[in-house]
């Protein structure tokens, strides 16, 4: 109450500072009991406020680019440092803490899920998230519309966790989404679409076509798939499939690719499992161990 009455007499404005600051706050504080005034202030925020502006960014990187040229990281950081994204995780917050305020919050969550801005549609599936645990058709639904016109929000650090939830029991709705990642033309992105499908193909033996344009792809398609065979190596129920995956890449011509094989023996179980005899010989006579031998010299 004491907070609310100080935003009361001097909060009251909706300038960018003042208006992120009040996001802030209420997100920091979302276990509190805020009044339905004070709710409705961070609903409006997220559906109206100006900031931030078409094309615009709050935080830079390093050139003049827009939003639309930028990297998935720096629209990321911009998420949190713009009024109606700072209010999308307030939002989600909130609702975190206050499951029955779903219907309060859902037409702005809406608003948020369609964002002309895609740092706020970044922001917007801290919400979504949350609306997993109480709504998951109705979440993966605002997920597909999130990531629809920007590949880039599907590939953000909030987004990417989710497709774990999502598949296998909506692959009809989100493996579009996966698809058009992995033929992407921006680099990162395609990294992480190939990421998903080799993940889907090996998981439930989705994507069998794009994996295997991928395994013969760009070298950011190449890098996402040795990367997921990498990381799995050592999980039994996988590593078969793995090891016949990461074969194809100890030579491949591109060394961006080989190095996604650098860590694959960090679980030293690998070096004594005779299963792994033959690829592990295999790997010493190859290029990407003549590239860096300590990685797996370490290991030993």
């Amino acid at each position: 109450q004491i907070v609310e009455a100080v935003l009361e007499k001097y909060g009251a404005d909706s300038e960018q500072d003042t208006a992120l600051s009040f996001c802030q706050l209420v997100g920091e504080r979302a276990d509190e009991s805020w009044s339905d005034k004070s709710i409705s202030k961070l609903l409006h925020y997220a559906r109206n406020h100006p900031d931030p502006e078409p094309g615009k960014l709050n935080i830079h990187s390093d050139s003049d680019e827009n939003s639309d040229e930028v990297t998935v990281d720096v629209l990321f950081v911009n998420a949190a440092y713009c009024v109606r994204g700072a209010a999308a995780i307030a939002i989600s917050r909130l609702l975190w803490e206050h499951n029955d305020r779903l219907e309060q919050v859902r037409s702005s969550i809406e608003s948020l899920v369609s964002d002309p801005h895609p740092a706020v549609r970044m922001a917007a599936i801290e919400a979504i998230k949350v609306v997993f645990n109480i709504d998951k058709d109705l979440a993966v639904s605002w997920f597909c519309k999130a990531c629809r016109d920007d590949l880039r929000v599907a590939a953000s650090p909030r987004a990417f966790p989710l497709f774990n939830y999502i598949v296998p029991s909506h692959i009809d709705q989100v493996g579009p989404v996966i698809q058009h990642m992995a033929a992407s033309s921006l680099d990162e992105v395609a990294f992480m679409g190939a990421q998903q499908v080799t993940a889907r193909w090996l998981f439930d033996c989705f994507f069998e076509n794009e994996f295997a344009t991928c395994c013969q792809g760009t070298v950011p398609q190449r890098k996402g798939v040795a990367n997921v065979a990498a990381a799995l190596l050592h999980n039994k129920k996988y590593s078969p499939q793995c090891q016949q995956i990461l074969c194809k890449f100890m030579n491949d011509p591109d060394k961006e690719v080989r190095d996604e094989l650098r860590g694959m023996f960090r679980n030293q179980n690998l070096i004594i499992d005779t299963e792994c005899t033959a690829f592990i010989k295999a790997y010493i006579e190859s290029l990407a161990f003549a590239d860096d031998p300590n990685h797996f010299v370490l290991s030993l």
